[in-house]
């Protein structure tokens, strides 16, 4: 039926985890001085529908009240792979703190499936609130379209015309994993011809010891925002607020941006008890990285909350130097650093940066490597 299948990957032992250096609590906290005092940066790895497009809203939201005055940079990456050495340099990301959001592994597949899979997106939004989206329309019920994207199946044929280019973009298996270690990512040229359609994309059999190393990764961000908790108020999000620097009326709460309009849709229908099985038993290994996120993020906010409510601590922002103890990043990277130190290039490793120039004008770039 398909022209590749699951097994035909490079799956295997060939990859090990890779090395995952710690950031200390006492860089975070140097880090979220310097964002508070003006004299920081913001990196945010934005995962796919897990609440990445509400999060970063509210970031250059701040960045924007914050820093009209003064150029100051947030970089958001949202392609796939994070480089982990990241957290290992120092320089301008002594002054940076890193962010992220996640949502549980099973309920993301499902709205990138009624954002992108039940009716390919073909067009851009206006075109696409056009188009008849009915059950008579649909490409591939949630399973077929799973079975497609697991087995790099050949997109086109089915008009999967966006988003298809990188295996890691859509992928069902493991994702946060994946994104977070970087380990499908072809070598060479030899090693990217013997993946589906010369993606590069290896989509390598993931491990335990792969998911103790992505757990060491998410130790090192400064705050991690759960998709689920952001509808209500809570102290996650006055948290991020204050890190961030953000003037609002209400630090507690955080709109959500309801961004895949089909789901809410006439047409939309409940997964069935056999297809959130199957998305639960191929993300078995993201599911319990989840449950960590929430139980790690809710540690963070609890310290947070007893160190913020301290007079010492208020003096202490009051008293910080951040002319002598920050290094504030530059507005754009350089090259090298985009591609050494945050990630690569395309497919591989990386995707847009976002920054605010003097005059408070948002720009997207993705930057040309060629």
């Amino acid at each position: 039926k398909y022209s590749h299948k699951p097994e035909q990957h490079l799956r295997g032992g060939a990859r090990y985890a890779p090395f995952v250096p710690k950031r200390n609590q006492g860089r975070k906290d140097l880090a979220q001085k310097c964002v508070q005092a003006g004299e920081g940066g913001i990196f945010f790895k934005h995962f796919r529908k897990a609440g990445g497009t509400t999060v970063g809203k509210s970031i250059r939201n701040a960045a924007c009240r914050r820093y009209c005055d003064v150029p100051k940079p947030m970089y958001g990456s949202e392609f796939p792979y994070l480089n982990p050495q990241v957290f290992a340099k120092t320089g301008m990301l002594n002054s940076t703190i890193f962010l992220t959001s996640l949502r549980h592994p099973v309920d993301r597949i499902v709205s990138m499936y009624w954002f992108e899979g039940r009716w390919p997106r073909i067009c851009g939004l206006p075109c696409e609130r056009k188009r008849e989206k009915t059950n008579r329309t649909k490409t591939a019920d949630l399973c077929e379209w799973v079975d497609h994207v697991h087995a790099q199946t050949d997109f086109r044929r089915l008009r999967y015309t966006r988003h298809n280019q990188c295996g890691q973009w859509t992928s069902v298996e493991n994702y946060y994993i994946r994104t977070l270690l970087g380990v499908d990512s072809a070598r060479n040229g030899e090693e990217k011809k013997l993946t589906p359609y010369g993606r590069g994309f290896l989509n390598i059999t993931l491990t335990r010891r792969h998911l103790d190393q992505a757990k060491k990764i998410l130790d090192n961000f400064d705050l991690i925002m759960i998709q689920e908790q952001m509808r209500q108020p809570s102290n996650m999000t006055r948290m991020l607020h204050a890190i961030i620097g953000s003037a609002t009326d209400d630090p507690y709460r955080m709109g959500v941006h309801r961004k895949g309009d089909e789901r809410h849709s006439e047409s939309y229908v409940n997964p069935t008890d056999v297809e959130l099985e199957k998305l639960r038993q191929l993300n078995e290994l993201d599911i319990e990285l989840y449950e960590y996120a929430v139980e790690l993020s809710a540690r963070t906010v609890e310290r947070w909350l007893a160190k913020s409510e301290r007079a010492s601590y208020k003096q202490e922002l009051e008293e910080f130097d951040a002319a002598q103890s920050c290094n504030r990043p530059d507005i754009l990277p350089s090259r090298d650093i985009i591609k050494t130190t945050i990630g690569g290039r395309g497919c591989n490793t990386h995707g847009a940066f976002f920054y605010y120039s003097g005059d408070c004008m948002l720009h997207s770039r993705v930057p040309n490597y060629s």
